[in-house]
């Protein structure tokens, strides 16, 4: 009867187990200089990676911008980066530099401790993806791939060399409300997250989790994510922390382990009954 109750409760232990597919979901920087608080990960010339992930571009970057507006953030900031001096579509000596609105002595933490987060442009103009091969997976069988999002929007501070007291002269001061969510492609199935609503150069939102199931087509897919977001023309950012992929358990299992359950209570109920 022992022996019976320890392999009914067998898929209990099955159940509690979770293992996470992805390497590296907290985004942690292998390379980046001491100090620095965020960095392109999307511009060569920074030469900062992160172990497991690749950034691709966006084919529809307008013209001058070779790459997209993607960060790595560290814990404690809202972001501060600095582009150095290039040349803008129109010809101009610009510097450049980015942050994200926010209130006085506001801080954003990653969600799950590992001390950085991504940010990215939404614009479909600037914005690309960040990517990860996943190997080891079962076709047919269900994943959640789970994240939290934050949304922000740009604020810039464009100067011409000739006259370093301008400010965003390649668009004027951003504002207007913005929208942004995360494009998640698993395999060959594309999935949003939650719609996010900003209002006019508001600090960044709270961080709010996802979860979103796919079913593995394939025992190597790539996991991409995308931040899209409105009005283009207003930087609307998307924040991304925490990456997760779990395999979805067996429904046999999980009744199994209630059998289990119901099983030892009534073993429970005999014995007392005897007494």
């Amino acid at each position: 009867m022992i022996a019976l109750s320890a392999m009914m409760l067998l898929p209990m232990g099955t159940v509690a187990q979770a293992f996470n597919l992805v390497q590296n979901g907290g985004f942690v920087p292998s390379n980046i200089p001491s100090g620095i608080r965020s960095s392109g990960i999307n511009n060569p010339a920074s030469g900062v990676i992160i172990s497991g992930w690749t950034v691709t571009d966006n084919p529809n970057n307008v013209p001058g911008f070779v790459n997209n507006l993607m960060y790595v953030i560290s814990d404690g900031n809202t972001f501060s980066q600095e582009g150095g001096v290039g040349m803008n579509q129109w010809g101009q000596n610009q510097r450049k530099s980015w942050t994200l609105f926010n209130t006085p002595g506001q801080t954003v933490n990653s969600v799950d401790g590992s001390g950085w987060y991504i940010a990215s442009d939404g614009d479909p103009q600037y914005s690309g993806s960040i990517s990860q091969t996943l190997t080891g997976l079962t076709a047919g069988e269900q994943y959640n791939v789970s994240f939290s999002q934050a949304a922000g929007q740009f604020n810039c501070n464009f100067g011409n060399i000739s006259n370093p007291s301008s400010s965003c002269v390649e668009g004027g001061i951003y504002s207007g409300a913005t929208t942004s969510r995360w494009q998640v492609s698993f395999g060959g199935d594309t999935q949003l997250s939650t719609l996010m609503n900003q209002a006019s150069q508001a600090p960044v939102s709270d961080w709010q989790s996802q979860a979103l199931s796919f079913t593995a087509t394939s025992s190597t897919q790539v996991l991409s994510f995308l931040a899209v977001g409105t009005p283009g023309a207003q930087p609307p950012t998307a924040l991304l922390s925490g990456v997760s992929v779990e395999q979805v358990p067996e429904p046999t299992t999980i009744v199994g382990s209630i059998a289990a359950v119901s099983f030892m209570a009534k073993l429970r109920s005999k014995k007392k009954n005897k007494k």
